[in-house]
């Protein structure tokens, strides 16, 4: 199974650039949208990469992204 990463970036309502992070395999099943806690980073910590990598090894996708401030 190939899996792919790809860095995504969208609009908030206050018109903010919110980067996210896609991974997926070449087959999907459904998705999974990780977000961060108070005290973590969905797009940076690793306990996030490693559900990406194990969602995506069972066809699923994920999108892990933080919100602003």
């Amino acid at each position: 199974m190939i899996m792919k990463t790809k860095l995504v970036e969208f609009l908030n309502a206050e018109k903010q650039n919110l980067r996210g992070v896609i991974v997926s395999g070449d087959i999907v099943n459904g998705g999974v949208i990780c977000l961060s806690g108070f005290e973590k980073c969905a797009t940076t910590e690793k306990k996030f990469k490693a559900l990406a990598d194990k969602l995506a090894e069972n066809m699923f996708a994920s999108l892990r992204f933080d919100f602003s401030g």
